[in-house]
């Protein structure tokens, strides 16, 4: 018995599926499909281009707290960084299951020093990250200067196609269906086709919008940090626009933060406001911890240009000072 997966997705013609014979085909190819999806579905988690402006003199360091919803599979994950060519760096990778920022409590997944190259552009892992984790740690230093413009982090499954999954994915294997004579179709492995492709798509996230910045390790507040508000100020960050082709109903946002406050917690300190064809809300604190909200809304637009705006306003409230370490949103269908 093998799970065979395709080197890439078969595409099936239409006229398979008019009146096929009462044999493994055109099934299987779908079934085959199902275990590429598990291989080949690399969604990036984390992307984005950190808000930071050195003012042309570079950073010899710069460390990123990011919030994650890693697979509930444990999978391995691919860290890119784009950043100055030529430079030789130091690549620091760390995981927490801790929630709250001061005092957390981090594992090393992972570190790679080298040169960024030619084009300045290096990709270090596959590195573990846990289901249990709620945020990771990513540090990187030179003994010269740098300016980290892009990370992405993605997951980059193993070779083999798993038994079944902590996520719902169960794998099609060809020991009692495509080896035997006469093997019937039947509505088991139809319904595999469907729930495993939809265990996968649910359970790898991927990054629909992203703001974060430099910032200190241990969460202090620093003179550097450039997404920094004031007890009494108000900043509104530009529109964007979040875009998702196929999205036909109403998508499920899911969005979470990383704002540290040296005083009270500033109580929904940061406002998120999502607009399609109707308009949704998420309010989170700057608590000094991971903070997560959800909400439905409908995009906007027709097939491949279906879109939702993003507006971000962070307030201090008259509370307290604060600065946004990070915030990451995520669609998923409903």
């Amino acid at each position: 018995m093998s799970r065979p997966a395709p080197a890439s997705i078969t595409v099936a013609k239409p006229s398979d599926f008019i009146l096929p014979e009462f044999d493994v085909e055109p099934l299987v190819v779908a079934l085959e499909n199902v275990n590429a999806v598990y291989l080949y579905h690399q969604p990036a988690m984390i992307q984005g281009l950190p808000a930071d402006d050195y003012a042309g003199a570079g950073t010899a360091g710069a460390t990123y707290l990011l919030p994650v919803i890693p697979s509930e599979d444990g999978l391995p994950y691919t860290f890119q960084l784009a950043t100055t060519a030529a430079t030789t760096i130091t690549r620091t990778y760390y995981e927490s299951s801790d929630t709250t920022i001061s005092g957390a409590t981090y594992s090393s997944i992972g570190t790679d020093s080298g040169t960024s190259g030619a084009s300045g552009i290096v990709s270090d892992g596959p590195y573990t990250i846990a289901a249990s984790t709620r945020h990771i740690k990513i540090v990187y230093a030179t003994a010269a200067t740098m300016y980290p413009e892009a990370i992405c982090v993605y997951p980059t499954p193993a070779a083999g196609v798993p038994a079944p999954t902590d996520a719902g994915f169960v794998a099609y294997d060809d020991g009692l269906y495509d080896t035997a004579t006469g093997a019937p179709i039947h509505k088991e492995l139809l319904d595999r086709c469907r729930k495993s492709t939809l265990a996968v798509w649910h359970d790898r996230k991927q990054c629909g919008y992203s703001l974060f910045c430099n910032t200190d390790p241990d969460g202090d507040e620093g003179e550097t940090h450039m997404i920094s508000i004031g007890s009494t100020d108000s900043i509104t960050m530009p529109i964007a626009r979040m875009r998702l082709p196929g999205y036909m109903a109403s998508a499920r946002m899911t969005a979470k933060a990383i704002g540290i406050t040296a005083g009270s917690t500033v109580t929904d300190g940061i406002t998120i406001t999502l607009k399609g064809d109707d308009t949704a809300v998420i309010e989170l604190d700057a608590s000094g911890a991971v903070e997560s909200g959800s909400v439905s809304v409908t995009p906007t637009g027709d097939d491949l240009a279906r879109h939702i705006d993003v507006s971000v306003e962070l307030s201090g409230e008259s509370i307290a000072a604060f600065e946004l370490h990070s915030l990451i949103i995520w669609p998923e269908a409903a």
